[in-house]
């Protein structure tokens, strides 16, 4: 039953993620156009780098009428509010972990620098055009708070019950613990989804909870084919759905 359980908090994650993305965006999407979009863009950006799925996403949702840019102002805001969250409780939790951050920034702040400087013109009006649609969707934020609070308190219930069915019982805390400090560390690296860096530190906590390193390695790699699997069938399902919605657009397109 265990890994039914977690397979249905997935799910339950997804659509709470849909339903803050369809709050941003609203009136011009549905909520299933909502979750679809948002979906493909959680997958690529698990399967590929941090941000292709939502470029991605953002470029699809113009075959639903929504603003390119107001679609990845909406992933970018979701993003930066997850990630906070997740982020102040690794470093409360981890201190350690906190003098990592600029020197994992500085690289993103010069490749900023150069491409702004490479194309001044497009790049800054990209960044008024987020800023300016960010503006209007800040007055939403209040609304899907409660939400991110929710979608955290689901990975928590999520590795609960993955514990669980490794006969693992840590208390609360401790999972709390566990978790924030682990997506810190995904969060923090440059690799897409944590991958590697994210692992080691869950495989690590486990250990200094008390398990053996045989025991850690095997929670710690179920959990990322077990994501990996699941978003990939269901960003497969509903983002090939997006792409052939693309391509009958480009094909009616071509005959006109």
């Amino acid at each position: 039953m265990g890994i039914i359980y977690v397979i249905l908090i997935l799910l339950l994650i997804s659509i709470v993620n849909a339903v803050d993305f369809y709050i941003l965006i609203y009136p011009e999407l549905t909520i299933k156009e909502a979750f679809k979009l948002i979906t493909t863009a959680i997958t690529l950006n698990k399967l590929l780098f941090t941000g292709s799925g939502y470029l991605t996403s953002s470029y699809l949702s113009r075959n639903k009428n929504l603003p390119f840019y107001k679609a990845l102002s909406a992933f970018l805001l979701l993003e930066a509010l997850g990630v906070s969250l997740w982020l102040g409780l690794g470093i409360y939790f981890g201190a350690k972990i906190a003098v990592k951050i600029p020197f994992i920034f500085i690289p993103i702040l010069v490749f900023i620098i150069i491409l702004g400087w490479l194309k001044s013109k497009n790049f800054t009006k990209a960044a008024k055009n987020v800023l300016t649609v960010l503006k209007d969707m800040a007055r939403r934020i209040p609304v899907i708070m409660p939400l991110i609070f929710l979608n955290m308190l689901l990975f928590i219930c999520y590795y609960l019950f993955l514990f669980r069915i490794f006969n693992f019982n840590p208390g609360v805390l401790s999972i709390i613990k566990i978790v924030s400090i682990s997506f810190a560390v995904g969060y923090l690296s440059p690799v897409p989804a944590g991958a590697g860096f994210k692992d080691t530190a869950l495989v690590l906590l486990l250990m200094n909870s008390g398990l053996t390193l045989d025991r850690a390695v095997v929670i710690a790699v179920f959990d990322r084919v077990l994501v990996a699997v699941f978003w990939g069938v269901l960003g497969s399902i509903f983002g090939y759905d997006l792409i052939k919605e693309q391509v009958k657009r480009r094909l009616k397109a071509i005959k006109k």
